[in-house]
């Protein structure tokens, strides 16, 4: 094992020689007296290498996911590795920068341009993604894509004031509560009268329960 660590090969491939886990190989090295906490990706001697290896693949929109898996290594020591390089290293901060906006244009289907900032836009895609998800969770229809919901809450005028559960905050809710989330079928409206709408249409007869459960709909519809 110490020899193949030595020799530069992956835990995953060490692991797999000696049919044993990432783990178990690591645990045999502290043995020996090699200090494998960092991973071996991570040795110095590697690190301007692997580092040019990393930037070519980012070049060439290759996403952190695939560079973790063609290096045998979790997606999230990629990540950690690129955020440090960014800080310690000004000559590869542009480049990182660049290649995650092209990633996020690709991923979202819209360019950064139509936002005020790339942190704006990652904010709204994952308010996006996070209503995407409480409406499939409730069994509600979702038809739109995220450029056509961003087109949306851009146009309404309302998304720095955007939120949940708050007075004067505002929603994106379906006209009648009903439907699904679809161009055509939704409205941005404060969270005040999204619950008030959503009341209109309860049969008087509901128990005082089955209000609250309705209430707790009306916050997600954001």
């Amino acid at each position: 094992m110490a020899e193949m660590y030595r020799a530069g090969s992956k835990m995953a491939e060490i692991a797999k020689q000696f049919g044993c886990s990432t783990q178990r190989v690591s645990q045999c090295l502290a043995c020996l007296g090699i200090v494998t906490r960092r991973g071996n990706w991570m040795r110095r001697g590697r690190n301007d290498q692997r580092r040019e290896q990393v930037f070519e693949m980012l070049r060439n929109g290759k996403n952190q996911t695939e560079i973790a898996a063609h290096f045998g290594i979790s997606s999230t020591r990629i990540s950690h590795y690129v955020d440090e390089l960014k800080v310690h290293s000004e000559k590869y901060a542009s480049i990182l920068d660049d290649a995650q906006r092209a990633q996020f244009e690709i991923k979202c289907g819209l360019s950064l341009e139509n936002f005020p900032s790339f942190d704006e836009a990652k904010k709204a895609w994952d308010a996006f993604s996070v209503q995407r998800s409480r409406a499939a969770y409730r069994e509600i229809a979702w038809e739109m894509t995220f450029p056509e919901w961003w087109k949306i809450w851009s146009e309404s005028g309302h998304w720095a004031e955007r939120g949940r559960a708050h007075i004067g905050v505002y929603v994106m809710a379906r006209f009648g509560d009903s439907g699904p989330y679809k161009v055509g079928n939704v409205e941005i409206i404060t969270h005040s009268q999204n619950v008030s709408d959503s009341w209109k249409n309860v049969d008087r007869r509901v128990t005082r329960n089955e209000l609250g459960q309705l209430r707790s709909e009306a916050d997600c519809e954001s």
